[in-house]
């Protein structure tokens, strides 16, 4: 039991540290609209966040730009 509620959080808290992320590389991205940044605080992200941490918050930026996501 232990350890599902483990995991069940660690989930949580994946998602709100990648929500934020996505947070400062979408304001970053427009006020400046450099490009370059966004694609090396992707890779920066995928390497402290782990595997498919990119993906989940392009999916993050893409729903912030289509207003869906604060």
């Amino acid at each position: 039991m232990y350890e599902y509620s483990k995991i069940k959080s660690n989930y949580s808290d994946r998602v709100q540290i990648e929500q934020g992320e996505a947070r400062v590389i979408f304001r970053s991205w427009q006020t400046t609209k450099d490009n370059e940044f966004v694609v090396g605080m992707l890779e920066r992200a995928e390497k402290m966040y782990g595997m498919g941490a990119k993906e989940r918050i392009r999916s993050y930026l893409t729903q912030m730009k289509e207003g869906t996501l604060e």
